[in-house]
């Protein structure tokens, strides 16, 4: 979930038994951030949602937290004779939308699926794997795209010093509720752009038993 508070802009993942925060800052602004307490930085965000606000004053020392350097960046060729990358490995995702997880675990199923024929006759064409990256390629590209504009957005509501006025401010909300502008990050980060659908690996298991 993404949450807007005044000038910052967090990530936040809800666990079985925590929550975990993350908030995007500019970067190499980190060392003046740590001129004060994190809770003294966090104040706001306790005001908006209460229900973190115990917790976050708390965090006394920057030792409490974790500086994560984040890139989104992808390899252009996923493959060779006898290698194939997929996942981190392949592309690496910004945190925003936790999708990176979806993301290596889609790349897996279609993987398994194309790979299954040639694996189970002991050899895999370097065609089989340029092809794996081509029907991943899509997905990736767009999920890093999305990620890129949140984080830019997000960075330029960082550096602002005043409001918008209210009537922006209440177009914005009004453009918020509309369902499919909640549908379709849920959607992307959730599903991807195509379903993944796993097919073909019981057929080929039992030709090959």
């Amino acid at each position: 979930m993404n949450l807007p508070v005044g000038d910052k802009f967090l990530v936040l993942f809800q666990r079985p038994s925590e929550w975990q925060i993350g908030c995007v800052i500019p970067k190499g602004s980190y060392q003046q951030l740590k001129e004060a307490p994190p809770y003294a930085y966090f104040e706001d965000v306790g005001r908006q949602e209460p229900v973190f606000a115990e917790r976050l004053r708390a965090l006394d020392d920057w030792k409490d937290l974790s500086l994560l350097s984040v890139k989104i960046e992808r390899a252009e060729t996923w493959y060779r004779e006898g290698l194939l990358l997929i996942g981190d490995a392949a592309h690496v995702m910004s945190p925003v939308g936790g999708v990176g997880i979806n993301l290596a675990i889609q790349d897996a199923a279609v993987a398994g699926m194309m790979l299954a024929k040639g694996l189970a006759k002991g050899h895999v064409d370097v065609r089989t794997l340029h092809n794996i990256q081509k029907k991943r390629m899509l997905d990736t590209r767009l999920i890093q795209m999305v990620q890129v504009m949140i984080q830019r957005a997000s960075l330029r509501a960082e550096k602002k010093t005043s409001s918008p006025p209210r009537w922006v401010k209440w177009i914005q909300n009004k453009i918020s509720q509309l369902s499919i502008v909640q549908w379709l990050p849920v959607r992307l980060f959730g599903i991807g752009v195509r379903r993944v659908k796993v097919r073909g690996l019981i057929d080929t298991q039992r030709r090959t038993s």
